[in-house]
């Protein structure tokens, strides 16, 4: 940990040489009150405070990002990397700003979003707000904005908004419908065939418009009952990566059909999904779950 610290002190001295920045103070995360800051406790290692002309501001630095970008580009690297969360600020940062300073419900609530994260990319999944679903959940965000085809938001700390005086579902169902608002999705159809069978089945797509965040849909009560509508029964999800999900009609599909079409479809991307589940929805019940690996005999 002293030698990753090093490493960013090394690369911020770099940045003061070439008046990128006028100061900087380097803390271990862990140091801060986390009331005062937005960020997952866990998640991050160190806090870099900076001065800009006259301005200051803060981001988080994970050991291991810091460690990987200096084996492969060394403290030039750090100072780009650097170089690009401070550019991230200058986009972003402003309308986050008086929030973190006033911590005031009434000034968040309208910039409360959820996105959908995968549980296990959280050492300590407890320290944010989350409803969980299989191995994905929803996770409350601020909303920086999307500007110049960017999307900026930040985890919100449990213990920051633990003076808020909501709820973990009051807090949750406000972001999502804020987050349906500002970034509807869109769906699509097609014909699937299934690798290794002759199953034919009509396909849906849904995908954020505008934000990385179409699987958020899975969340949305809304958005499942209209899917269950177009099929006409319960359905199938799997989830390829966080900007969209693909349902699948349980009047057309058995679990096993699920299966061949995910493992088709897991080696088509050659890489991981972004869950590893297949999730049913109940049409009669209005729930969805993790279909139980017990289940899926082709998994």
């Amino acid at each position: 940990m002293k030698m990753t610290e090093k490493k960013i002190a090394m690369a911020l001295d770099g940045l003061k040489e070439k008046s990128k920045i006028e100061c900087y103070k380097v803390r271990k995360y862990e140091e801060i009150d986390a009331t005062k800051y937005i960020g997952p406790r866990s998640y991050f290692d160190f806090v870099v405070n900076v001065s800009i002309d006259g301005m200051e501001f803060g981001f988080a630095l994970m050991s291991n990002q810091v460690e990987k970008t200096y084996a492969a580009d060394g403290i030039q690297g750090l100072e780009k990397l650097m170089m690009e969360y401070m550019d991230g600020y200058f986009i972003f940062g402003e309308s986050l700003k008086d929030i973190v300073f006033s911590n005031d419900f009434e000034k968040a609530r309208d910039i409360l979003i959820a996105r959908v994260r995968r549980v296990k990319d959280y050492p300590d999944p407890e320290d944010l707000i989350m409803r969980k679903v299989g191995d994905i959940a929803l996770v409350l965000y601020f909303d920086a904005g999307y500007k110049n085809g960017l999307f900026g938001s930040v985890a919100v700390n449990r213990s920051f908004a633990s003076n808020w005086g909501k709820s973990d579902e009051e807090l949750l169902d406000l972001a999502l419908q804020n987050s349906m608002e500002r970034y509807p999705l869109s769906s699509s159809h097609m014909i699937a065939v299934y690798a290794n069978s002759a199953t034919t089945s009509t396909l849906g797509r849904v995908v954020g418009k505008k934000s990385p965040n179409g699987s958020i849909g899975m969340f949305d009560p809304g958005v499942l009952e209209q899917i269950a509508h177009l099929c006409d029964s319960s359905f199938y999800c799997v989830v390829p990566k966080e900007d969209h999900f693909l349902y699948l009609s349980e009047k057309d599909n058995d679990i096993d059909d699920v299966c061949i079409f995910k493992k088709a479809l897991e080696k088509e991307t050659s890489h991981e999904l972004f869950s590893s589940e297949v999730y049913y929805y109940d049409e009669e019940t209005h729930t969805l779950e993790a279909v139980p690996q017990q289940h899926r005999y082709l998994s």
